[in-house]
């Protein structure tokens, strides 16, 4: 009888234990993570390429969604001459794609160029080809979507990632 007890008592208190979006689940390891208007957002995969041709670090984060074939993709792209010796980047572009069957966008967004948005790289390691950093980004709907100006906004993003070389 005990034993039943204790495993129920274990079954309620990891139900009451779960809540959706805490900051708990925030510090799950995720090399690319986000607060996306207030959920978390953990990317599934994610990389970063720096283009030896132009100088330019891209940095992805994608959330897949494995049971409709749907992803969310938020890419970052940055000269390394616009880094800061704060290690703020004075001029980058970043983009949120929503992605059906692995190419078609259904939706997308860009930058909002009115908001106080945020690169920070805190660090690039160029021996072990990694890369850094945190973003605050405000993105608007794509007028081609929508007239509307529709927004939301990734705070608290962090990546820490190993980047390729790209000619």
């Amino acid at each position: 009888m005990k034993k039943i007890v204790f495993s129920y008592l274990l079954i309620c208190l990891g139900f009451l234990s779960c809540s959706k979006n805490s900051d708990a689940d925030f510090q799950i390891a995720s090399s690319f993570k986000a607060m996306k208007d207030n959920t978390v957002w953990l990317s599934t995969s994610s990389w970063a390429n720096f283009s030896k041709k132009d100088s330019t670090f891209t940095i992805v984060g994608d959330k897949h969604d494995q049971a409709y074939y749907q992803d969310e993709q938020v890419t970052l792209a940055f000269k390394s001459s616009s880094i800061l010796s704060s290690g703020e980047v004075k001029n980058f572009v970043s983009n949120w794609k929503y992605i059906i069957g692995g190419d078609a966008i259904s939706d997308s967004y860009t930058i909002d160029p009115s908001f106080d948005n945020q690169l920070r790289i805190t660090k690039i390691d160029a021996e072990n080809k990694t890369i850094t950093g945190t973003f605050v980004v405000k993105m608007i709907r794509d007028a081609f979507l929508s007239s509307k100006g529709e927004t939301f906004l990734f705070k608290s993003g962090q990546f820490n990632l190993p980047y390729r070389e790209v000619n």
